[in-house]
Order: C-alpha cells, then structure tokens, then sequence
C-alpha cells in the first residue's frame, strides 16, 4: 500500500501550520513584491505505508519510533515550497534582508521563508 502526500505530514520535528492560509498568503505576497519566487509543487510524493509491523522486521523496539519520526519528517520534507530568492550568492545582502524581515514580520516571516522552503536542507539534517 502507498501513502501519497499532496499536504505536510504532521510530525513532532516541525512546527508549521501555525499560521492560517489567509496569514501565509499574505506573508507571500509581501515576499513575491520582494522577488521571493514560489515554484508550484509539481511532484507527488508516494512513499509506502509503514506498519508497526515493518518497523519491526527492520527496526529494533528502541528504534521504531525514531524511524517513523525520520519517514514523517522526510515526507514533510519532500512536500514543501521551493522558494527562490533575488540573492543569489550574495549571502551578505540575502543575511541582510532576512534580518530586516525576521525585525518586521518574525513569525510569520521565519515560517514561510525558513520552515516551508525545500531548499533549506537543514530541515532534514536536524532531524537525523
């Protein structure tokens, strides 16, 4: 059986959806009048449907619930935006702008720009 994943999975390592659409929405707009691109989510993600009872041909007790946290954060990973900004590779003016928007719109900002982005692949590293 397949999952497939057109919406973020829920996870314990992730903190979005605390924003309603009509906020993101916003915060995008504002984003998209800086340059900020939103490329449409074209891919589906289809990953099998884990049991307990997969886990535990695989996994020992101990592990089984770090591995189906690792599988939920991958699927919420593989499912967000990706976001391009007009920076480039200028890191400074890119840290620069974050900075004056992190002051202007914190949250909100930090959601949709950091916790929504595929290309921040810290996103996967801090789960590991």
């Amino acid at each position: 059986m397949i999952q497939t994943l057109e919406t973020p999975l829920k996870s314990k390592a992730t903190t979005l959806h605390s924003l309603n659409e009509e906020k993101i929405n916003e915060m995008k707009q504002i984003l998209q009048a800086q340059g900020v691109r939103f490329e449409p989510k074209t891919r589906k993600v289809e990953i099998p449907l884990i049991t307990d009872q997969t886990l535990s041909s695989l996994f020992p007790d101990e592990s089984k619930g770090s591995a189906q946290l690792a599988i939920s954060v991958l699927g919420d990973y593989l499912t967000k935006d990706v976001i391009i900004d007009q920076w480039g590779n200028n890191h400074a003016a890119r840290k620069k702008w974050q900075e004056d928007m992190m002051i202007k719109y914190s949250g909100t900002f930090k959601e949709v720009y950091y916790d929504r982005n595929l290309l921040r692949s810290s996103h996967m590293t801090s789960a590991i």
